[in-house]
């Protein structure tokens, strides 16, 4: 098994106020994890918690996972993405492959 790790931060300084607001039953409380699951065969409106249940897109996982912690990525290709925070992200079994604006880029060496 290869794996490929990515780590990204990004530090935020400021003030932050807490404020007490009712929360209203049609707006859904999220709570981040510590691990997702990104698959090309996912669903972003699964809850990315096991690999049956896994986000169709990286980003999708991210958005989900808390800091400091990791979202495993499956073999396929993906929408390229962006880290705001500090977390892990791993192609588990090889080769994940992210696309931006036409380019081709990878976690891994070349498999074509």
């Amino acid at each position: 098994m290869t794996m490929h790790k990515i780590t990204g931060a990004l530090a935020v300084v400021g003030a932050i106020a807490a404020v007490t607001l009712p929360v209203s039953p049609a707006r859904a409380v999220v709570a981040l994890v510590s691990e997702t699951w990104a698959s090309e065969g996912g669903s972003d409106a699964q809850d990315c918690l096991t690999i049956a249940s896994a986000c169709r897109e990286i980003s999708a996982a991210i958005g989900k996972t808390g800091l400091d912690g990791m979202v495993h990525v499956l073999p396929g290709t993906y929408n390229a993405f962006t880290v705001t925070t500090g977390m892990e992200i791993i192609a588990d079994e090889g080769l994940a492959t992210i696309v931006a604006h036409g380019l081709l880029g990878s976690g891994g060496p070349a498999s074509k």
